[in-house]
């Protein structure tokens, strides 16, 4: 990498990673008192299949138009698609309510959810608050506003932790804890709204001028928005199905799992990616980018094999200590699980080179075949073995042989890459 353009990458990468540092911290330290003092498996069971249910619609809401802002040179057209991603977040909370009607009749793993009159209540705004955000980040992430958004970050966390930890006080069920993120997400939506206007020399937008730049970046309708609807598809399959066939009590073990080892995931992979994406868009050869990714790759890597050797020496006690006895197993479930997350963690910090390359009609069709692989390994362990640690490792080594290929197929696209500057 370029001396002057690493400096400038890491003191943004830094910049973020502060922010999230304090961000997760505070989450951590909210997810141990609400384990400890008001919830349990059973309550941390519905909360996360809610949240995951929910970004199967975030990811796609506005059909993946929102990274495309980031590279959009020109500011009256990252407008107009910032305009448009507004629109189909609305549109795309309606589907996600009738979805649930729909979806309910035929899973029982939504029991928990299906006789509460406030889900429908929360599944449209909870959908149009995160899909904002979600196009808020990227409109931020292209002016470079990473101290914003750091800001926001640790606004939002602490926000949703007091929030939550005021309805486990009230001795709401797993409803307080849903609605205390809606809560976190909200506010962090107004601060976010309040500096996009500020960014704004007009309000107006050319509907010509939208419907145009819908067409110049179609792959992101056609093959990223499909692409992020199945790999969201396979979170919340995976989650619901273990739920459906071990119970909630083994599916809440699992969803407290990944809030831990997301929280650590969190601290770096979402702040790296921000501006990893704003950085490679600038980039131009191949050579460049292979650079940048071997560069960033081998990081990644020794981060990664860190996190997951130090997770395995992690004493069973420390859990129970912690948390109460109601939580014992959590950590046997957290060492097998740390093992794939911790192969994604590279991939999903590197896979905006996908969109950079334009490959995003190969993702697509690499995330279908990682669905169904994902669902025979589920099924076919559990119908042989009816065993819900075995299905676990079933599920965690497709998962490490699947995210492996995604690292590596990246380098064959990247020497097919036409430079820019020569086309």
């Amino acid at each position: 990498m370029n001396k002057n353009n690493n400096t400038s990458f890491i003191k943004n990468v830094a910049t973020l990673i502060t922010g999230s540092v304090f961000a997760q911290l505070i989450s951590l330290l909210g997810l141990i008192l609400l384990q400890r003092f008001f919830y349990g498996p059973e309550d941390f069971a519905p909360f996360r299949l809610f949240f995951e249910y929910i970004a199967i619609f975030v990811g796609i809401s506005s059909l993946r138009l929102d990274s495309a802002i980031v590279l959009e040179k020109d500011s009256s057209n990252a407008k107009a698609l910032s305009f448009v991603c507004f629109k189909l977040i609305f549109i795309t909370a309606v589907v996600s309510l009738f979805s649930f009607l729909i979806y309910t009749n035929y899973s029982k793993s939504f029991s928990a959810l299906t006789n509460k009159t406030e889900i429908l209540v929360l599944i449209p705004f909870t959908v149009i608050i995160l899909g904002s955000l979600q196009v808020f980040n990227s409109w931020f992430t292209r002016l470079e506003k990473f101290k914003l958004m750091s800001v926001n970050k640790v606004f939002q966390s602490s926000i949703t932790v007091l929030s939550q930890l005021s309805f486990g006080w009230l001795k709401y069920n797993f409803i307080g804890l849903i609605v205390g993120r809606f809560i976190g997400v909200l506010g962090a939506n107004a601060l976010f709204l309040t500096n996009y206007f500020k960014t704004l020399t007009t309000t107006k937008s050319n509907f010509d001028q939208q419907k145009q730049m819908v067409k110049k970046h179609k792959k992101f309708v056609y093959y990223t928005s499909p692409g992020f609807f199945v790999g969201t598809l396979i979170n919340f399959i995976f989650l619901a199905l273990f739920i459906e066939l071990y119970g909630n009590n083994f599916g809440g073990q699992i969803a407290a799992s990944i809030q831990y080892l997301g929280i650590s995931i969190a601290i770096f992979s979402s702040s790296f990616s921000q501006v990893y994406f704003s950085e490679i868009s600038k980039l131009s050869t191949k050579k460049e980018l292979k650079s940048t990714y071997n560069y960033w790759s081998l990081r990644l890597g020794v981060i990664s094999i860190f996190g997951v050797v130090l997770i395995q020496f992690i004493p069973d006690g420390v859990v129970t200590f912690f948390l109460s006895d109601k939580w014992t197993g959590l950590i046997d479930i957290m060492k097998i699980m740390a093992i794939w997350m911790g192969v994604m963690f590279i991939s999903s910090s590197l896979s905006y080179i996908y969109i950079k390359l334009g490959r995003q009609k190969e993702t697509l069709i690499f995330d279908i075949v990682h669905l169904f692989l994902i669902i025979g390994s589920i099924y076919f362990t559990h119908t042989h073995y009816q065993n819900p640690i075995a299905s676990l490792w079933s599920f965690t080594v497709v998962q490490c042989v699947f995210y492996a290929f995604a690292i590596f197929a990246a380098y064959y696209f990247i020497s097919k890459f036409k430079d820019e500057a020569s086309a």
